[in-house]
């Protein structure tokens, strides 16, 4: 307590003389406690400018006792131990901040889901292990139809809350190991890996089902209905060797299903 208290080290050379201990040595005997301990030395040490503890050495009565020249080489001990740890403690912050910033980097503020950025990263690594080892990969593009007249309607606030409850819609339908993405503006891409252009069909028209579906929230509490058109491409395919292909193919098909009346899904 007095190292804290004051700041500098402590050396208590004999407790059975310390003014101290003098409380303790009398609860000592009241108890008929017998105390192996000759000598202690109490070093306060920080961290950065906190007081983080206080490091505590001690001697038993058949050592020889603590003195002041152990005092300057446990202190010297310790301000080298703790400079080391605040070292380390800097290093994994620092860590930790640029993975955080990383991570802000790769990530669409609005929706949380990842941006353009953070899905052309993740989308070159996906196809590099479809083609490593000889598995499909699939994506799909999905825009909201009309959207424009929501945001013109309803405002722009509005419009934001539909976007993060489309992005919530599709993070719940997909598996773990599937990526959601915002792509721009009204349109999202869900890369689906190891699954094939048929199996993606199906899970594009349940996506497609969902959104039809839901009742997004509008402007003072009235119910608002959406509709969405998506396009699909995969890999293998002789017209998709890399990831512009991949959303070439999908924007083509998406394109497809907006000229054929949206609300649908087109390959």
């Amino acid at each position: 307590r007095s190292a804290l208290e004051h700041g500098r080290p402590v050396l208590v050379e004999d407790l059975h003389t310390s003014p101290l201990y003098e409380d303790l040595r009398r609860e000592w005997a009241a108890n008929g406690v017998q105390i192996p301990v000759r000598s202690v030395i109490a070093l306060p040490f920080t961290l950065g400018r906190v007081q983080a503890g206080v490091f505590f050495l001690r001697r038993m009565v058949d050592e020889p006792p603590l003195t002041n020249e152990d005092v300057e080489f446990a202190d010297s001990v310790v301000k080298a131990a703790v400079a080391a740890i605040h070292r380390a403690l800097l290093i994994e912050t620092t860590k930790a901040d640029n993975a955080r910033l990383e991570v802000l980097a790769h990530t669409d503020a609005l929706t949380q889901v990842l941006n353009r950025r953070g899905l052309t990263a993740r989308l070159a690594s996906e196809l590099e292990r479809a083609r490593r080892y000889d598995s499909v990969l699939t994506l799909l593009m999905v825009d909201l139809d009309n959207f424009k007249q929501v945001n013109d309607s309803h405002g722009h606030l509005v419009g934001d809350d539909v976007l993060r409850e489309v992005a919530k819609l599709l993070r719940h339908a997909v598996r773990t190991m599937d990526v959601v993405a915002r792509y721009g503006g009204e349109e999202f891409v869900v890369v689906l890996p190891e699954t094939s252009l048929a199996g993606a069909a199906t899970f594009a028209e349940r996506i497609r089902e969902n959104v039809e579906a839901a009742m997004f929230p509008g402007l003072r509490g009235e119910p608002l209905k959406l509709t969405a058109s998506i396009g699909v491409s995969s890999y293998p395919s002789t017209t998709v060797q890399t990831v512009d292909d991949l959303f070439a193919r999908a924007d083509e098909a998406l394109y497809r299903a907006k000229a054929d009346g949206r609300n649908r899904v087109c390959l």
